[in-house]
């Protein structure tokens, strides 16, 4: 469902996600798991990629309940990551919608293109 929301008498276009799901781009079951892929914390995505292990990203959440550093500070500190690593696990949390919905195969790339233009040419609402 294509949504429109209200900010201060402003009026926004739909989002990406509604916009390739109305169009038959992908489907919402696509759309959700793309979505929950951008909120993966830093510590996960570390697992997920084998450059830490589970256990060592329970020992660096202990140490961060003791001290305020960030967690892939802490990794750096412990030595279970290089300054690379973190690097690459920060960039990769910064994909957006649609380079994760293209890279996990369900979106290809000149459909993400239509869609964007479909987004800048959708008149605003009153």
């Amino acid at each position: 469902m294509v949504e429109h929301s209200e900010e201060k008498g402003r009026q926004y276009k739909p989002k990406l996600g509604n916009t390739l799901v109305s169009k038959g781009y992908v489907t919402e079951e696509e759309l959700y798991k793309a979505l929950s892929e951008q909120r993966v914390r830093l510590g996960e995505v570390l697992v997920r990629s084998d450059r830490i292990t589970a256990e060592q990203l329970h020992i660096a959440l202990s140490h961060q309940k003791k001290e305020s550093i960030k967690i892939g500070e802490i990794c750096k500190k412990m030595g279970y990551i290089t300054s690379e690593d973190l690097n690459w696990a920060l960039n990769r949390m910064k994909r957006r919608l649609g380079e994760i919905l293209i890279e996990i195969g369900v979106l290809k790339n000149n459909e993400l293109q239509h869609a964007l233009a479909l987004q800048k040419e959708s008149p605003q609402d009153p």
